[in-house]
């Protein structure tokens, strides 16, 4: 084959110089090399980690989640990154059920340091304590009589619970707005289109919010 043909390719696990076709462009030299490189090295985990100071965050270097957090191969599967590091910090496996916390809230933080093993119920906890997750309305202006109820939401069983207005994840307002909406309806005779320009909603929704088919539970 021509040498026009060739190119010089380093291969990612050997480190050595090899030579494949312009169409070819293979990150290893061999399917040898290919083999080994799917074997899990704690070394070439750490490799791809940023060790700082013993307190500060080591971040991971290579790819992450839509969420940040970093996500690793340990041999068998794709995984989060901070959960095989605890694991060869601690020399032990994660449970089912359990699972690997930021006491930093970085996510892409591998410091075992700033790693504690938990359950879902305790990371939701801490993402409540930090402000990090809304939570079910506290001293909301809404009686008890007037809050949603249902069997299958389970409200009827605990209503204070329900997650109503800027609580509820999903909103994309907040109660002040509906008030507002609904007095420069009431006071101003603003239009629909109009009040949907000003506050930003569709009209339709503009709608239900003024004639109290949405947020009816908010006075």
């Amino acid at each position: 084959m021509p040498a026009y043909c060739r190119l010089g390719l380093l291969c990612e696990w050997c480190e050595r110089v090899f030579e494949a076709q312009p169409c070819f462009v293979r990150p290893f030299c061999s399917g040898a090399c290919r083999q080994r490189s799917l074997k899990f090295s704690p070394a070439r985990f750490w490799a791809k980690v940023d060790k700082r100071g013993s307190n500060e965050c080591w971040l991971w270097l290579k790819s992450r989640d839509k969420d940040g957090y970093g996500r690793a191969f340990d041999g068998k599967r794709m995984r989060q990154a901070h959960d095989v590091a605890w694991e060869l910090s601690t020399g032990r496996k994660l449970k089912r059920g359990r699972l690997v916390r930021h006491t930093c809230d970085n996510p892409p933080c591998c410091n075992d340091r700033h790693l504690l093993e938990g359950t879902h119920k305790d990371n939701t906890h801490d993402a409540i304590v930090r402000g990090r997750k809304r939570t079910p309305y506290i001293d909301y202006d809404v009686p008890l009589s007037r809050r949603p109820s249902g069997e299958r939401s389970g409200a009827h069983k605990h209503p204070e619970k329900v997650l109503r207005g800027e609580a509820c994840g999903s909103s994309r307002i907040a109660r002040r707005t509906v008030r507002a909406l609904r007095r420069a309806r009431e006071v101003d005779g603003l239009s629909y289109p109009a009040l949907a320009k000003k506050f930003g909603l569709s009209i339709s929704q503009t709608y239900r919010i003024v004639l109290k088919q949405s947020w009816n539970w908010l006075i």
